[in-house]
């Protein structure tokens, strides 16, 4: 993301003590106006792996962003009572196509990282193994957020707010792309 995309989103979560309530009956736009300041929160993070502000390279990076995939789990798994949206089913269905996902876990309906940070620690990163490994277990977390992003798609009822989560995920989602490419593991 760029600096006015930022602003942008920044300046569209205005913060709130009070939890959004429909007062106009337009729930879309508040569904949106929640995400939108979710995505704001979730800036700074990304923000730290693009500028490479992570200590320790690739277990620091992968942490980081299980705690942004993680935010996003929150958000939908406290909006909905579907089971299949927890992430122990997410990570069973793309266990096939993305193998890397079976050293991810779940606790307390969260992402852990912990078996992939050992065997990501184990690896000698003269080989370029370690490198390897971690890209693939972060673009695992992406393809995991992704999910949740097009599961929040879901929740608008009309086309107009729809677009629009659609349009800022992706961009942040490229951002978060980008960023893992550039961490040194």
């Amino acid at each position: 993301m760029t600096q006015p995309v930022s602003d942008f989103l920044r300046d569209r979560a205005a913060p709130s003590d009070e939890p959004s309530a429909p007062v106009d009956g337009d729930v879309d736009k508040l569904l949106l106006d929640d995400l939108l300041a979710l995505i704001a929160r979730l800036e700074p993070d990304r923000l730290k792996l693009a500028e490479g502000r992570v200590e320790q390279g690739g277990v620091a990076a992968l942490l980081l962003l299980t705690e942004v995939v993680n935010s996003a789990i929150g958000f939908v798994t406290a909006r909905s009572a579907d089971p299949t949206i927890i992430p122990s089913r997410v990570l069973l269905r793309m266990a096939d196509t993305q193998p890397y996902t079976q050293l991810l876990g779940e606790q307390d309906e969260r992402i852990s990282v912990g078996t992939a940070a050992s065997v990501l620690n184990a690896l000698d990163s003269v080989t370029g193994d370690r490198r390897r490994l971690f890209h693939d277990l972060a673009y695992a977390l992406l393809d995991v957020l992704v999910i949740y992003g097009e599961t929040l798609s879901t929740f608008f009822h009309g086309m107009p707010h729809r677009e629009e989560w659609r349009a800022t995920f992706d961009v942040f989602i490229e951002g978060l792309w980008t960023a893992v490419q550039q961490v040194d593991v």
